[in-house]
């Protein structure tokens, strides 16, 4: 593996040769050469709290080549540079007049910078290249015992660090890169650990050099960088350390009792970490995200959410988080019930809207998802608990993809009784899964007999608390 990466990638040492130009307070670029024949090229920055994409600038490398591109930054900004479908790290900075083109070295196409700004980004080109390296070389990196996968990270960490040498950073360059390339490796070694939890022992543990026993670091410059590597590392360690702990610690059948209580246990371990001011402000907001996206505005949630903007009054997450709370409110008790249209087994087209006048317990599943056929059962009960109500409608909305896989399901499995459709999209709406903000399945929603939201979130068949909201209707 020594030799491999050694002589694949670290030649690739590039020399640039390029004038330089008078630093300018906005950021230029210039595409140059035939960038492998490349048509498109966008450059790309990051959210750090939910992933989303910005769009600085997008075009047909035919047009922009040779033109300057000008950029005006609120500060120094880790971006990607996305040519065709490949994508490209690149750091920029206020004053960096860059002229980009692409050699290939050894196979490998790689983008070559010129001018003020250049050194960094051929740095990150090559560490990008010995990163893709490292996982040609290593492909199933992910199934290695844990003392096998720490020995190839050691050598992955060399090889990053040794390109460093020929170039003549100043020190504040040296140490981003260096602690950039340490996140790369907490995040690579967050991924295994994840992945392969049950084989890892406390001696394993003890060992490994990048363990999440060890904490993660913990400097707010690389969340204004807009370092993404960073905001998933600590987005890993908040579900692995905090939030996944409170699933695992109780059954399946108690979580519907539970769960509104999750939040606040979740914010309270993040305030018991003493993490810098900043790192537990952005915790904390991707905490109150994760759980308004996968479970809705729940009783605890609003606490968590109330004791967040009262902490931080002018957060930067504040308008995020309060989007995202107010799309919650459309689907709340109370409002209208979006459309959901679908096809039965016999090609009928039947919408909720048709159902009006009942009580309507929506269920929406897949017949690949084991948690959702493993409900199935405790309809019987319900049903006979509810004295077979002809008032009282069970909706079976499946988003399989396959319609075939769907349909020989119905025949061949025990299914409950009720209206079983298969998502069909009218045009105007959208799929359910947008409509009722959902993260996965099972989903169950309740929907009363005027066709508004009784709960967008409702309770499972098995939770025992389904009956009596039903029986209040």
């Amino acid at each position: 593996m020594i030799k491999k990466i050694s002589l694949a990638l670290l030649v690739l040492i590039i020399v640039a040769s390029c004038e330089l130009q008078e630093n300018s307070q906005m950021l230029k670029i210039e595409l140059h050469g035939k960038l492998q024949n490349a048509d498109s090229i966008e450059l790309i920055t990051y959210d750090m709290l939910d992933y989303s994409e910005s769009i600085v600038f997008s075009g047909s490398i035919e047009t922009l080549r040779n033109k300057s591109i000008d950029i005006t930054l609120s500060g120094p900004v880790f971006a990607n540079l996305k040519i065709d479908e490949t994508f490209h790290q690149i750091y920029l900075e206020s004053g960096y007049d860059l002229k980009i083109s692409m050699d290939n070295h050894d196979g490998f196409d790689q983008l070559k910078y010129c001018g003020d700004g250049a050194e960094i980004n051929n740095y990150l080109e090559q560490s990008s290249q010995i990163i893709s390296e490292y996982y040609r070389v290593h492909p199933t990196w992910f199934q290695m015992n844990a003392t096998t996968f720490s020995n190839t990270l050691d050598s992955l960490a060399r090889y990053l660090n040794i390109p460093l040498e020929p170039y003549d950073f100043n020190k504040r360059t040296l140490d981003l890169l260096k602690a950039k390339n340490e996140i790369t490796l907490i995040n690579l070694s967050q991924q295994h650990r994840l992945i392969n939890a049950d084989s890892y022992t406390s001696e394993d543990a003890k060992n490994f050099s990048f363990g999440l026993s060890e904490g993660i670091p913990s400097d707010s410059y690389f969340l204004e960088l807009s370092l993404l590597d960073y905001a998933q590392v600590l987005d890993l360690f908040l579900r692995s350390e905090i939030q996944e702990p409170l699933f695992d610690r109780e059954s399946v059948d108690e979580l519907d009792s539970l769960k509104d209580y999750f939040p606040i246990e979740a914010q309270q371990a993040i305030i018991d970490r003493n993490f810098p001011a900043v790192i537990s402000e952005f915790l904390r907001a991707k905490d109150v995200s994760y759980w308004l996206a996968s479970e809705g505005i729940s009783e605890g949630l609003e606490t968590v959410y109330a004791e967040f903007k009262r902490d931080f009054e002018d957060s930067d997450y504040s308008e995020q988080l309060g989007k995202k709370y107010s799309e919650w409110l459309k689907i709340g008790k109370g409002q209208p019930a979006p459309e959901v249209t679908g096809l039965t087994i016999n090609n009928d087209t039947i919408s909720l809207s048709d159902l009006r006048g009942k009580v309507v317990y929506i269920d929406v599943w897949a017949t690949w998802c084991a948690p959702c056929i493993k409900e199935f059962p405790y309809y019987e009960d319900l049903k006979t608990r509810l004295n077979q109500r002809e008032d009282i409608a069970f909706f079976f909305v499946s988003v399989d993809d396959q319609a075939e896989d769907w349909a020989s399901f119905i025949k061949e499995k025990e299914t409950p009784k009720g209206i079983h459709i298969r998502e069909a999209i009218k045009i105007g709406h959208p799929k359910i899964q947008e409509a009722y903000k959902m993260w996965g399945v099972p989903r169950y929603i309740l929907i009363d007999q005027n066709g508004m939201i009784v709960d967008s979130n409702a309770p499972r068949p098995s939770s025992g608390k389904i009956l009596s909201l039903i029986n209040s209707l």
